[in-house]
């Protein structure tokens, strides 16, 4: 499956507009600016982590691709990429192929065969204590009232 979200990515001063390619492969970033190109490509397993990080004043939602190891992205060897989403389907899209690729999505939340993970920061003991609406399921409600979050098995059968 591909699915290809717009973006923006921070290299130096400049924000690179372009577009996120996802596949159950890789990760993949195309920009053309003027004439000057940016193509970077990762495989899944190379990412520690996929982070959404706190909001600005623009209506974008910053994510941080966090690596393994150094990466070059223009030119520059790179532990971590921030990216700006555009739309809260993009953001449904990167979380569901995070959460399936590397095991938790945007939000901290482990993945255990359905959407009952526990956050690194929780503060239940045990699963038994958790109230119905894990950290996960609370966080990832308003994207999910807009249909665009689904299960991890609707990316497998599409």
């Amino acid at each position: 499956q591909l699915v290809v979200v717009p973006c923006l990515v921070r290299s130096g001063s400049f924000r690179h507009p372009g577009k996120l390619y996802l596949t159950t492969a890789r990760v993949c970033f195309h920009s053309c600016v003027m004439g000057v190109e940016i193509l970077f490509s990762t495989t899944w397993s190379t990412i520690a982590q996929v982070r959404l990080l706190p909001a600005e004043r623009t209506q974008l939602h910053r994510v941080r691709f966090s690596f393994r190891r150094g990466v070059e992205f223009d030119g520059s060897v790179v532990e971590r990429l921030d990216v700006r989403l555009f739309d809260t389907a993009s953001l449904g899209h990167v979380h569901r192929f995070a959460t399936f690729f590397i095991g938790s999505g945007l939000f901290g939340a482990a993945w255990h065969g359905d959407w009952a993970g526990k956050s690194a920061s929780s503060m239940f003991e045990d699963e038994a204590s958790a109230p119905a609406d894990t950290p996960l399921q609370a966080a990832a409600s308003p994207l999910a009232r807009t249909g665009v979050v689904g299960s991890v098995k609707d990316i497998v059968d599409a």
